[in-house]
């Protein structure tokens, strides 16, 4: 009896641990991948194979002393290659003024399959080799970290930062004197209005979008 490993075992590790018993008092021979097996008196066996990577059908032979015989072959896949992520969307150093964006690309895995994926942590699932997700930002860098996790342990990622900024309210100027057309022989006048929005603009704004002709 095999008690360890199933068939169809997954590792990414270079040898696999066989674990069992064999019942046969007159026990001549016990192989495993052709390699000769010690059995301990109450029968228990345990030993660890070599693998390759791929696909191993590791046969396994019980064998006594009047040739009667037992086989059977356990396929263990050994899978030692990462997958392959990319985010396509959003760039890396992308700049927003919405916090919510949609995260974009694909992973892939071309030994045992992709097991899992996250992006930040959450996990996330595919639709063949492609992913989508919505993100929230936090005010200012974040970075974006997606983690792809094939079915033998391996893992690969890849990270970018974006920034969110907030937009501001662009700033609104009304001059409510003097009025357009104002006529004056002043050498200056006092110019009086209301600001909405960043001080800071308006400047600009002043010189633009806000202005009277005084006569």
């Amino acid at each position: 009896t095999i008690s360890q490993p199933d068939d169809g075992t997954i590792t990414n590790q270079e040898s696999i641990e066989f674990l069992g018993t064999v019942v046969d008092t007159n026990l001549l021979l016990f192989a495993i991948d052709g390699n000769i097996i010690n059995v301990a008196p109450d029968g228990s066996f345990s030993a660890s194979i070599l693998l390759h990577e791929g696909n191993n059908s590791l046969f396994v032979l019980a064998r006594d002393e009047v040739f009667n015989e037992y086989s059977t072959t356990v396929n263990v896949t050994r899978d030692t290659q990462p997958p392959q992520i990319s985010i396509s969307s959003p760039s890396d150093g992308a700049i927003f003024n919405d916090p919510n964006i949609t995260v974009q690309g694909t992973a892939s895995d071309s030994g045992t399959g992709i097991a899992g994926l996250t992006v930040n942590g959450s996990n996330v699932s595919l639709s063949g080799d492609s992913y989508s997700t919505n993100l929230v930002l936090a005010l200012g860098t974040s970075s974006i970290e997606v983690v792809a996790t094939d079915n033998a342990g391996n893992t690969a990622s890849s990270q970018i930062s974006v920034t969110y900024e907030e937009q501001a309210q662009t700033p609104e100027l009304e001059i409510t004197y003097p009025p357009e057309g104002f006529l004056t022989n002043a050498p200056s006048i006092v110019v009086t209005g209301t600001i909405v929005g960043d001080v800071a603009k308006i400047v600009a704004l002043a010189g633009n979008a806000a202005s009277r002709t005084v006569y």
